[in-house]
């Protein structure tokens, strides 16, 4: 037994036989350094396990606080963009309904001007029309005769009807004018063809109008003013047959000139004085004397009452002049001269 090799472990310090013995020591003992190793590794990896897991819940809670910190200020920053594109838009809105305003307040401006002028067109249209249809109305039925439109423009009626003789000689006109616009008559109207007719010397005027004077009556054919215009409603018969006795007078008066045995120069004299346009002028002289007589007596008048007033006012003057001086000598005394307002006496 003294002789067997004898081995101390290092470790415990126990004596052991340099045999089995040992070695299952060894082994047992590397066992159990293994197990606190792992036991050790274990719990310092728990640990760390632990360690980590509360960094982590610290982070996690960190990450938490900085998401919802920037959950917040995203939500800020998209609530003021929204209010920022919303108030843009409100502007544009406004703006583009401002400009669809002035564009619909503009349209419909245009809108009235245009209705407008075509309704004067329309108007002067029709006016056109009536015109023309009474200058083809006359053409085809006086093919005789001839007849001369007034050129548009010029101041005037609508057209001239000249008639003529068998000869192609003009011994007389007509004068047409056409009121097809107005609802109310007016008598400027004569007046105002009264005095084209005049100027082109032109001895009778027929007006055919829609709107008729108030002493028209509905079995007539027409209205008479100065025995040298004739009014009448827009009825082509009613036309023809007053041009027609026009005609028939015009025609008789040149017959009767024609027939007349005298001397040239008293027929000369006599085709005057039986002329319309004699008659015509006469006429329009009349009626200047009876609008200046119509212009004095309104003068007249107005001079008057004009000195009656006057009058009035000096009696109230003499009589206020009587009282302050009978005020005077009531409170003072007869001082006054008697005579102080008697009147000189005129040499």
């Amino acid at each position: 037994m003294s002789n067997i090799f004898k081995i101390t472990c290092p470790r415990c310090k126990k004596l052991f036989d340099a045999g089995s013995a040992f070695n299952a020591h060894i082994e047992s003992t590397r066992k159990e350094d293994a197990k606190k190793a792992k036991i050790e590794a274990e719990k310092k990896s728990k640990s760390q396990i632990d360690t980590l897991k509360s960094e982590l819940v610290s982070k996690d809670k960190e990450f938490e606080k900085i998401k919802k910190e920037s959950d917040e200020q995203a939500i800020l920053k998209l609530e003021t963009k929204y209010k920022d594109a919303s108030k843009k838009k409100e502007k544009e809105n406004e703006i583009n309904n401002r400009r669809l305003s002035e564009r619909l307040e503009k349209s419909e401006k245009q809108n009235q001007e245009m209705q407008k002028l075509l309704k004067q067109k329309s108007t002067e249209v029709q006016g056109e029309v009536q015109e023309e249809l009474i200058e083809d109305f006359l053409r085809r039925k006086f093919p005789t005769d001839q007849v001369t439109p007034i050129k548009k423009g010029e101041k005037g009626g609508d057209c001239i009807l000249h008639i003529l003789d068998q000869n192609k000689k003009n011994i007389g006109e007509i004068y047409f004018e056409s009121k097809d616009r107005e609802k109310i008559f007016q008598e400027k109207w004569i007046d105002k063809l009264l005095k084209d007719m005049q100027n082109r010397n032109i001895g009778y005027g027929i007006l055919v109008s829609v709107a008729l004077p108030k002493d028209f009556e509905k079995d007539s054919a027409y209205v008479s003013r100065h025995n040298s215009i004739l009014i009448v409603p827009m009825s082509y018969q009613l036309i023809h047959s007053v041009v027609s006795f026009i005609k028939s007078e015009l025609v008789q008066k040149s017959k009767n000139n024609k027939d007349f045995d005298a001397p040239a120069e008293m027929k000369r004299l006599w085709s005057l004085v039986t002329s319309d346009q004699f008659h015509l002028a006469l006429r329009n002289l009349f009626l200047k004397i009876i609008k200046f007589e119509k212009s004095l007596l309104k003068q007249k008048t107005f001079f008057e009452k004009n000195i009656a007033d006057q009058e009035n006012i000096l009696i109230d003057m003499h009589d206020g002049l009587k009282k302050v001086v009978l005020s005077f000598r009531s409170k003072i005394g007869n001082v006054l001269p008697d005579k102080l307002l008697e009147p000189p006496k005129e040499k």
